[in-house]
């Protein structure tokens, strides 16, 4: 089935840019190109759109107008800015209506490459079940200004990390929590980090990356609107994962790019509990009494209260934030990585494997009562011998 996108642009030049420049892309996608907010909103009451890509400078209703109401009339089309350095503000302004940002000049790939990946998500939405437990919540989380900060930072040229220091800076409560995690046991060092830019240089940009991000989601529920759900279990369970989910991999490849994915995702792999349980506390509590009660997985007692569970939630949720596609994988398909379409190990592997190995209530590494590892699923790639492996190794360094 075709994909549908709707492109908003006052400028004609552009549009028609635009039309000639996706001219190759028709056999795959739908495409309506209009010129006002006011013309985009008829299109898409009379017409179910998958995309928006919009302009954010417009006369009559602008970018950040148009996408507030995209979100409250249709919440489940991703919204994707095109903006320019000068209309930064506007964009932390109305952050909470985006989902993916483009600088302008884009150029043909960029753009491709974001239409597509909320294409590859498509495959989460199963029956419509996600999409309609996505579309009734009334909180999901925004990209951290921080965190957009630094990924559009990263776009210039020859970035210096003193500046990416200074971004990180500007949030005094994200900088104390990441100096805080990066002194911890998590993270050693021989000696103490005490400012930003020390933290982006001992940790690498990606993972500095994640932690912000991370770090935002996790700090800004009230927990004691959450029920029975405890996101400070979460928080050590989500840790412990990526660690153990960058050591396994430690010990299949010395690709750094690899090693940092595999963190990230086990660091995020929970996040689709933390949506689930912040917009519907009265029916995650029924999950967590479910799960007690019939000694069921969580993903059964979640399917079984909301028809999906949290990891199609918080794989879809990431993927819509430009994640890189293996983490995103990881994160949908944690719990069954059968589901995957990669033939080699990969983070998927990794966190799969880390989330059983900390599957226990108090988050200790427990490598002999993993019983939730799909082995069929470690032989079709050739890695069932490697799992006896990673036990003996993990339980050396836990």
């Amino acid at each position: 089935m075709k994909q549908k996108i709707l492109f908003v642009d006052d400028q004609p030049l552009i549009l028609q840019g635009l039309q000639r420049m996706l001219r190759r892309e028709r056999s795959d996608w739908d495409m309506v190109f209009v010129s006002d907010g006011k013309t985009a909103l008829e299109e898409m009451r009379k017409t179910q759109f998958d995309v928006i890509v919009s302009d954010m400078r417009m006369p009559g209703m602008n970018g950040p107008e148009l996408l507030l109401k995209v979100m409250e009339e249709h919440p489940e089309v991703v919204r994707i800015v095109l903006s320019g350095e000068a209309e930064q503000n506007m964009i932390f302004e109305s952050i909470g209506s985006i989902h993916q940002y483009l600088s302008k000049p884009c150029s043909p790939e960029d753009l491709k490459r974001a239409i597509g990946r909320s294409s590859s998500l498509s495959r989460l939405f199963l029956d419509g079940s996600l999409k309609k437990v996505l579309g009734s919540m009334s909180q999901l989380p925004v990209i951290p200004t921080v965190y957009l900060e630094l990924t559009k930072k990263l776009d210039t040229l020859d970035v210096e990390i003193e500046e990416l220091g200074r971004i990180v800076s500007k949030d005094v409560g994200m900088t104390a929590n990441l100096l805080k995690l990066v002194n911890s046991a998590f993270f050693t060092s021989s000696a103490t980090i005490v400012t930003p830019t020390e933290v982006i240089s001992h940790l690498g940009i990606e993972m500095t990356q994640a932690l912000v991000l991370a770090l935002d989601v996790f700090n800004k529920y009230d927990p004691s609107a959450l029920g029975l759900f405890s996101l400070s279990r979460l928080w050590r369970h989500s840790m412990k994962v990526g660690q153990i989910a960058k050591a396994i991999a430690a010990r299949e490849t010395d690709n750094q790019n690899t090693l940092d994915e595999c963190f990230i995702a086990g660091l995020l792999h929970d996040v689709g509990k933390i949506l689930l349980a912040v917009n519907f506390p009265g029916k995650y509590d029924r999950v967590i009494q479910l799960q007690k009660e019939r000694n069921i997985p969580v993903t059964v007692a979640e399917q079984e209260v909301f028809g999906a569970c949290h990891a199609t939630v918080g794989g879809y949720l990431l993927g819509l934030w430009g994640l890189p596609v293996a983490v995103v994988e990881a994160i949908s398909d944690h719990h069954f990585p059968k589901y995957g379409e990669g033939d080699a190990f990969s983070p998927l592997t990794a966190v799969h494997v880390a989330n059983a190995f900390c599957s226990s209530d108090d988050n200790s590494l427990n490598v002999q009562s993993a019983n939730e590892i799909d082995e069929d699923y470690l032989k079709a790639l050739g890695l069932n011998e490697r799992l006896d492996v990673w036990k003996r190794e993990l339980k050396v360094i836990h």
